[in-house]
């Protein structure tokens, strides 16, 4: 096995347990140490794929966990069967008291449900897994303190378990095949010694073979937002050869600020912006922060780092922060406010600066009127790039049309139409 990925897995995998380190209540997870986090690889490849999801979402809610009590729901993508995912978590809390695991039942019968809540509410620390899309008991709801959701088969534990098990190099774009694949067909792919880039090969051209179903059709992001896609290109074939090994992060844009009216579509274009550079992408705004349970300045400071922290933990991703002006300017604070205000933009200085320190992390704002962002948020080095959005003109309205009407692409009455939108929306 390649002695740098080993390194790099095992630094990866111990880093909850650098965290629990500092925390009172999660200073009893034991988890496993050097050789001893190859076990799970070993033993089986599903059990390997739910210990990495595990530890990546552990990380993300650690500071809900480290509580008096917690009770934290975590629904499981329906290709992954509930029992493999309860394992994982088993090994990693082997001979713990705390926290307790439980594997949610999928239906409540005419009897009721086959549970003891009462017994398992009296934990002071319970994790419940829960099939994606299956009702959850009351009880759980009412004392919930957390909820999150499972994402197994990232393509960078993919790739790990697969030189892990001797089978050899997979491309990221194989590794996103396997992705898709249910937890059942894990073992088949990574048998020891066999090379799974000859079932992505299989798997390829059995979808191939299948139509494809309700395929998210998004904005095509070459065309009709003038600079913003100039950027979006640049950024795309940035993306492609830092990921061939052939540009250095530091070489990558890694902060852009989108302002222009409302309705211009910034946030539409930052989805497509993910799908075209096939990055995970993470939104939040500060709105939604400041909403984030109880809404005071704690709260707040914990959405927000929760929303780094899964983009850091889904790189190659994008985040997306709308409404980026509200965070405001620290020299405009009115003095009842300024203790708050300032806190919360040191904070988002801290966020974006430990994001330079992090491969694969591009942040993206959008807002309506950048003069009311704080100058040192966009300064070099944060988000440095700002790009205009404003109002599409004839040529780009032309384009946008074409793209959702594809069959009238090349009717000139489409670009005439193109032309007088304006001129009827002032009427």
């Amino acid at each position: 096995m390649d002695i740098a990925l080993r390194n790099n897995l095992d630094k990866y995998i111990s880093r909850l347990q650098e965290v629990a380190r500092g925390s009172r209540s999660i200073s009893l997870m034991a988890l496993r140490k050097g050789s001893e986090n190859r076990t799970a690889a070993s033993k089986s490849a599903t059990l390997f794929l739910a210990y990495c999801a595990l530890t990546s979402l552990l990380r993300r809610i650690i500071t809900s966990l480290a509580g008096p009590s917690c009770v934290a729901i975590i629904d499981v993508p329906e290709t992954w069967q509930l029992a493999d995912v309860v394992e994982a978590a088993k090994f990693i809390f082997k001979d713990q008291k705390q926290p307790r695991v439980v594997q949610h039942p999928r239906v409540k019968h005419r009897r009721g449900w086959e549970i003891d809540t009462a017994e398992l509410l009296e934990s002071k620390m319970l994790i419940v897994f829960v099939q994606e899309g299956s009702p959850v008991h009351e009880d759980f709801e009412l004392a919930v303190t957390v909820r999150d959701r499972l994402s197994p088969c990232e393509p960078r534990h993919i790739r790990a378990i697969s030189q892990l098990r001797g089978c050899g190099e997979i491309s990221y774009d194989g590794a996103k095949v396997i992705a898709q694949q249910p937890s059942t067909r894990m073992e088949a792919i990574f048998r020891f010694g066999q090379p799974a880039q000859r079932a992505v090969s299989r798997l390829s051209q059995g979808n191939s073979r299948q139509p494809q179903k309700g395929k998210i059709r998004h904005v095509d992001i070459s065309k009709g937002f003038g600079a913003a896609s100039l950027w979006a290109m640049d950024l795309k074939k940035d993306i492609q050869e830092w990921r061939e090994g052939r540009l250095a992060w530091a070489e990558v844009d890694k902060g852009c600020l989108l302002y222009g009216p409302t309705g211009t579509g910034k946030t539409r274009f930052a989805v497509a912006l993910a799908d075209a550079c096939e990055m995970a992408l993470e939104v939040g705004s500060i709105a939604q922060w400041q909403a984030f349970k109880d809404g005071d300045l704690g709260d707040m400071l914990q959405a927000m780092q929760q929303s780094f922290t899964a983009a850091k933990e889904n790189a190659p991703s994008i985040l997306f922060i709308d409404e980026f002006d509200s965070i405001g300017d620290r020299k405009k604070f009115p003095a009842r406010h300024a203790t708050y205000s300032t806190t919360v933009v040191n904070a988002l200085l801290e966020a974006l600066d430990g994001v330079e320190g992090h491969e694969g992390v591009v942040v993206v704002g959008a807002c309506n009127d950048p003069e009311k962002v704080d100058s040192a948020l966009v300064r070099n080095g944060r988000l440095e790039t700002h790009i205009h959005f404003p109002m599409p003109d004839a040529a780009s309205r032309n384009q946008i049309l074409a793209f959702h009407l594809p069959s009238l692409a090349d009717d000139p009455a489409l670009k005439e139409i193109a032309g007088r939108l304006v001129e009827n929306e002032r009427r």
